[in-house]
Parts: C-alpha cells; structure tokens; sequence
C-alpha cells in the first residue's frame, strides 16, 4: 500500500495525469455495441440512470465509474477497469456454464 501512495505521489510530481472517468468511459464506449454505454454517463463521467433498457451498458458504466480513481496513472486505471470487467465476465460465464448443465432433478440446486 505505502508503494502505491509513494507512486501516485511520484506520478503528480511529475505531472503524469490519469485518465478522468469520462476519458475511461469514452474509451470503453469505442468498444460496445452502437456505442451505447454514453446513454448511461453524462459528460462529467457520473452515471445516468435512463437509457433504454441496456442492462448490461448500465453494468458496464457503474462498474467503470465505481472503482475509476483519479489518483492512477492511465496504465494502472485501464488495468483495473480491465480486472472488474474480466471478473464479471467470469461470472456470467459461470452462469452460462450452469444453465446448459442437464442435472438430475435429485441434484438441483433449490
């Protein structure tokens, strides 16, 4: 812990700036459908709550603006909106993985 802060004390010295949370967003953005993530955070990088139903472009917005810290250098913020996003996907994977499993009707998880 004490190396991060001493690197993030370091990085503003040097006047190396980070990503904002609405440069983190645009750049995710690139990547979605329709680039239908900017329906879901307004131009200071907050999270909207309208849009058309895109529950996971929400998910992906809330996630990114939860744990975007201003304070990280770019690689290190792309880093970790890369290890939310990569944990999530893990997940639903699992629950792809679950919903295909044929189970006895004895073995089902009530």
């Amino acid at each position: 812990m004490a190396s991060k802060v001493a690197n993030k004390v370091r990085r503003k010295l040097r006047g190396e700036p980070g990503l904002s949370a609405r440069e983190l967003l645009d750049r995710a953005n690139r990547g979605y459908p329709d680039g239908y993530l900017s329906e879901y955070y307004t131009k200071n990088g907050e999270v909207r709550r309208r849009g058309s139903g895109d529950g996971l472009a929400r998910f992906i917005v809330t996630e990114l603006v939860d744990t975007h810290d201003p304070e990280l250098a770019e690689e290190e913020q792309v880093d970790e909106a890369v290890h939310v996003l990569e944990r999530a996907r893990d997940e639903v994977q699992g629950t792809i993985d679950a919903l295909r499993k044929r189970e006895k009707s004895s073995e089902m998880i009530i």
